[in-house]
């Protein structure tokens, strides 16, 4: 895999996945996760208080990731792209909410699951658009 799909792979994922998490988490299921999410004061910054640095490297660090396991897996092609993404967020998503499931009370059973399909979901959006940006490059 070239640096440069590698990079372009990267940035386009990294975008791309600020802007659905932004407007599945932040819109559509906002309300819905704070139900199944722990309300303690304090938990849970406004988006006055958001970190954005951090927000930003996290995000770009998940398109960098699927786009170095893509450029190793070949799969320069959306279809190719989504099923590798899909696979890697799903197992991403499972091991980094189950281990905060079990340290930490954040959130029920159903706010685990649903944080879990939707990642998934959201990685096999990011690794088509991914496949897709690598196979032009």
């Amino acid at each position: 895999m070239s640096s440069k799909k590698f990079l372009a792979g990267g940035l386009a994922g990294g975008i791309a996945y600020f802007l659905l998490g932004y407007l599945v988490f932040g819109i559509l299921l906002a309300d819905f996760m704070k139900t199944h999410s722990n309300s303690t004061a304090g938990v849970y910054r406004t988006m006055e208080d958001m970190i954005w640095w951090s927000m930003v490297v996290g995000n770009l660090a998940f398109g960098f990731l699927l786009s170095y396991v893509i450029g190793k897996a070949g799969a320069h092609s959306v279809s190719g792209g989504f099923k590798t993404g899909l696979i890697t967020a799903l197992l991403y998503s499972i091991t980094s909410n189950c281990i905060m499931y079990a340290l930490a009370n954040l959130v029920d059973t159903t706010g685990l699951v649903v944080d879990i399909a939707t990642t998934t979901i959201i990685g096999g959006v990011l690794g088509a658009i991914i496949g897709w940006v690598q196979s032009k490059v």
